[in-house]
């Protein structure tokens, strides 16, 4: 099954919040849109796993679709009929374009990808009383940087360099309400057979053009024309989130109960809004659907 979505960014103007008539922040669009794809697959080797296919294009002007090679080389991004993608540059909402139409040249542009994983959320039945997030843990592994797990670095197979760009996210303890038990990362093995870890695997990514040293050791990690993959990771507390104005106390009730709740409040908006229900939507609720998802931690890569 797949599952396409497109997004542009020309609305971003609406997450600056005004106060006593000064704007607290002065965001501004980029122009950028992102298609991205989500796939998954029967086959039993994959049953497991979802796939993610994201490409970025800068449309604040003019433009003619190419992605570079590992030699820093201009390669055409094609249609299926051959011919070179081009577009206009994107329309604001008020019908201007960024800088009169001729766009920005982006440098040092950093990509992230958002998720939350929630071990545990829910059982089979859709019954929240696993909810234990508060002691979710997350880790991140690079066989260049983590000697920890890869004390001889990267693995090569048949000449080609096996790179493991990943963040793990799990249960601190292993344990859940009601007896439920699976893997626990603080002693790394597993205390009962009902859970074990979620992870998330950069397998493509563009090109470095300058050399990286991820950990600031002095040693360069990554070299030009190899491929970036993930090179950092943060987390967050989702209630305090950025975004967020107003911290809520977390418990169950609070996180499932819509009356005088933002969170659950930000979930229904978003909910409309992804199936095209913006009836009667004002800016008040409406920026902070553009600003925030459910969401814990990112991967970046530069």
């Amino acid at each position: 099954m797949d599952v396409y979505v497109e997004f542009d960014d020309r609305w971003a103007h609406l997450g600056n919040q005004v106060k006593e008539n000064e704007y607290q922040q002065t965001g501004y669009p980029m122009g950028l849109k992102v298609s991205s794809m989500a796939h998954s697959y029967g086959v039993a080797y994959a049953e497991d796993i979802l796939f993610v296919t994201v490409k970025v294009r800068n449309e604040s002007g003019d433009f003619e679709a190419f992605e570079r090679d590992k030699d820093d080389n201009i390669v055409w991004v094609r249609d299926v009929e051959g011919n070179i993608i081009t577009g206009s540059a994107m329309e604001m909402p008020d019908g201007t374009e960024i800088n009169k139409g001729d766009g920005f040249d982006y440098k040092k542009l950093y990509l992230g990808f958002y998720m939350d994983a929630d071990v545990l959320s829910h059982d089979i039945n859709g019954n929240s009383y696993p909810h234990t997030n508060p002691d979710d843990f997350m880790k991140y592994i690079d066989c260049k940087v983590s000697e920890e797990y890869f004390p001889d670095g990267c693995e090569e197979i048949n000449g080609d360099t096996l790179r493991i760009s990943m963040a793990v996210i799990g249960d601190w303890d292993g344990e859940s309400p009601a007896g439920i038990e699976g893997f626990s990362m603080q002693t790394g093995e597993s205390v009962g057979p009902d859970f074990g870890l979620v992870a998330i695997q950069l397998l493509d990514s563009p090109y470095a053009t300058t050399p990286v040293d991820m950990d600031l050791d002095g040693y360069i990690d990554i070299f030009p024309g190899e491929k970036l993959k993930m090179t950092d990771w943060h987390w967050f507390d989702w209630y305090n989130r950025p975004g967020v104005v107003f911290v809520f106390p977390f418990t169950i009730q609070n996180t499932l109960s819509f009356v005088n709740n933002p969170i659950s409040a930000l979930r229904l908006f978003t909910g409309k809004y992804l199936i095209g229900f913006v009836f009667n939507f004002t800016v008040t609720n409406s920026f902070p659907l553009i600003m925030s998802f459910r969401l814990t931690a990112s991967l970046f890569f530069w």
